[in-house]
C-alpha cells in the first residue's frame, strides 16, 4: 500500500529518492536542489520535502522551496497519495513544476474539489548527441569580470521578465551571485571588447551538466552570438569532463529551439509548470 510522507532531514530525502532520481535526466532539477539541501539544508529557507512510499521503497518524490512550484519525481500514479498528504498538512501549493505526465496527474488531483490551472510555461529538455559545427560568430567565448555584473545582472532581470521566469530577478540575481566564480558558471561572447551574450552552466550533478540561463539583448539578437556561445561552452563543458549535455527551452519558442538543435541538442522529454488559481 502506499503512503505519503513528509521528510525532514535533507540527508535523508537525498538518500530515499536517489533512486528516483538517477540516470533521469528530466530530473536534474530536482537532484541538483536535493543534493545543495543535503549539504547546506539552509540554502533554501522554508523548504519542504515529501516521498511516496510502497512496499519496495520510494516511488515519487516532492519538494517545495518558496516562493518556487512544487517540483516533482517518480511515477504518475502516486500523485493522488501525494496531493492527498500535502492537503491533510495544510500545505500551500500554489502551482507545480515537473515531467508532463507527472505534473498533469498531481493537478487533476490537486484540483478535484475546484480551481482551476493554468500553463505558465511549457518546457523541452533537450540532451546533446553530438556537437556540431556551427557558422563563427565574431568574438569569443570568455568568463564574466566584476565590473561587469550590474550590467548583466540587469540582463537577467529582463530575461525573467521575458520568459516569465518564477521567482523574478531575485531568483536570477542568487544565480549571478552563486556561479560568478564557478568555472565556466557565467560565460559570455564578447565582440569588440564588450559582453554580447550570456550564458550559464550547472554541473551540481557529476558527470551531467545543464546550460542556462541564455540571453542575448534584443537589439543584439540573430547575429549568431547565442548560438556560437552555447556551442562553446558546451564543448568546454565536454572538455571538462561532462559526460552529458542538457538545457532547457521554452517548448513554444521555435527560434530557440530550432537553434540549439543546430548545435545538436535533441529533444529528450517535455516538462509543464502550471498555476493553480482557485
Amino acid at each position: 500500500m502506499r503512503r505519503a510522507r513528509s521528510v525532514d532531514a535533507a540527508a535523508e530525502f537525498l538518500r530515499l529518492t536517489d533512486g528516483l532520481t538517477a540516470g533521469d535526466p528530466q530530473l536534474t532539477l530536482f537532484r541538483s536542489i536535493t543534493s545543495r539541501l543535503a549539504v547546506d539544508p539552509v540554502a533554501y529557507p522554508g523548504h519542504r520535502l515529501w516521498v511516496v512510499e510502497d512496499g519496495g521503497g520510494p516511488v515519487a518524490a516532492a519538494l517545495r522551496t518558496p516562493p518556487f512550484h512544487l517540483l516533482l519525481a517518480g511515477a504518475g500514479s502516486a500523485m493522488e497519495e501525494l496531493a492527498r498528504e500535502l492537503r491533510a498538512g495544510g500545505v500551500e501549493v500554489p502551482g507545480v513544476n515537473g515531467p508532463l505526465g507527472p505534473a498533469e496527474r498531481f493537478a487533476a488531483a490537486w484540483l478535484r474539489d475546484g480551481g482551476s490551472a493554468e500553463v505558465r510555461m511549457r518546457l523541452r529538455l533537450h540532451r546533446l548527441d553530438r556537437l556540431e559545427p556551427v557558422p563563427e560568430a565574431p568574438g569569443t567565448m570568455r568568463p564574466i569580470t566584476p565590473d561587469e555584473h550590474e550590467l548583466l545582472a540587469g540582463w537577467l532581470a529582463a530575461f525573467a521578465v521575458e520568459v516569465g521566469l518564477q521567482g523574478g530577478p531575485d531568483a536570477l540575481a542568487r544565480t549571478l551571485r552563486e556561479r560568478a566564480d564557478r568555472p565556466l558558471g557565467l560565460m559570455v561572447w564578447d565582440d569588440g571588447g564588450r559582453p554580447v551574450s550570456l550564458a550559464g552552466s550547472d554541473t551540481s550533478v557529476p558527470g551531467w551538466a545543464r546550460v542556462g540561463p541564455v540571453y542575448t539583448p534584443p537589439e543584439l539578437r540573430r547575429r549568431g552570438y547565442a548560438t556560437a556561445l552555447v556551442a562553446a561552452l558546451t564543448a568546454a563543458l565536454m572538455e571538462a569532463g561532462a559526460e552529458l549535455c542538457l538545457l532547457y527551452t521554452d517548448a513554444a519558442n521555435p527560434t530557440s529551439n530550432a537553434v540549439y538543435r543546430r548545435i545538436g541538442y535533441q529533444p529528450a522529454g517535455d516538462a509543464v509548470e502550471l498555476d493553480f488559481r482557485q
